[in-house]
């Protein structure tokens, strides 16, 4: 029997493990001192209900126990996982894990405004061009032109109707908080002409 789980929603079924799949926020490293791993990942944790294995080895896996595994996906892995887990009783688990957590908030779902900014994954978390980690240059901490990078600015009002969708440049704002894990990011809106 073969059970398909996708990320986050488990289906039941008599005699397959259920394995539950969470994500992390991307890892992103702090304070003014290089990070010793590698920025923007996201940590996937697959949870069964009883002990599970890998049907296939797999060496970007790692045991927590036997019931648990981990999977960082790095920031430029964009494919679908399929990975298949076998209980005691050699029943298997297919699962399906998405390289990113699933978008949150669905603006017609919500009484309020809701913005939303997108951005090639790129210009946050490439090592040589990404302005959200420490990269190759230190990146968090330029500033200027050269390390402003584009984005789209989405406007939901109150009754989920998109009022406002335009391009716009990002960059990291702050002094002393740009070191911070959480950084701010300040928007231009004098781009392509529009006021």
């Amino acid at each position: 029997m073969t059970l398909l789980i996708m990320a986050g929603h488990c289906a039941t079924a008599s005699g397959a493990a259920v394995i539950d799949v969470a994500y992390s926020h991307r890892q992103v490293g702090s304070g003014w001192n290089e990070p010793d791993f590698s920025e923007g990942f996201i940590r996937a944790t697959f949870s069964a209900d009883r002990q599970i294995s890998l049907l296939e080895p797999d060496t970007t896996f790692t045991r927590i126990d036997s019931m648990t595994f981990e999977r960082p996906f790095q920031w430029w892995e964009t494919d679908t996982l399929r990975v298949v887990f076998v209980d005691r009783n050699q029943e298997r688990t297919e699962v399906r894990a998405f390289p990113e957590p699933v978008y949150p908030m669905e603006p017609a779902n919500h009484a309020v405004p809701v913005v939303n900014i997108t951005t090639d994954r790129v210009n946050l978390w490439s090592p040589a061009t990404g302005i959200y980690v420490w990269g190759d240059h230190h990146n968090w901490n330029r500033r200027g032109d050269e390390w402003e990078r584009q984005a789209f600015f989405d406007y939901w009002d109150a009754d989920g109707d998109l009022a406002i969708s335009r391009p716009v440049g990002i960059r990291i704002h702050g002094g002393y908080s740009r070191s911070y894990s959480q950084k701010s990011l300040r928007l231009y809106f004098d781009h392509d002409g529009d006021p």
